[in-house]
């Protein structure tokens, strides 16, 4: 649920992948899911050719909303 929302879903978002998903925090309260990273996120993308550093303090999904900072 976490890297389709994140990522997403197309073409492109098929050839990204999260280098280093260790650093990821979950916590899930009812219909709820917080993620926080410890440190910088690193996301390769095979599509575009890139290689992008994240710095993700919060993401939270519900089924109501979306957030991501």
């Amino acid at each position: 649920m976490f890297t389709n929302n994140f990522i997403g879903q197309s073409q492109n978002a098929d050839l990204c992948r999260i280098v280093n998903p260790d650093v990821l925090m979950f916590n899930q309260s009812g219909q709820t899911l917080i993620v926080c990273a410890q440190q910088p996120l690193v996301i390769d993308n095979k599509a575009l050719g890139y290689r992008l550093r994240f710095q993700l303090d919060y993401f939270r999904y519900s089924y109501d909303s979306l957030l991501v900072s």
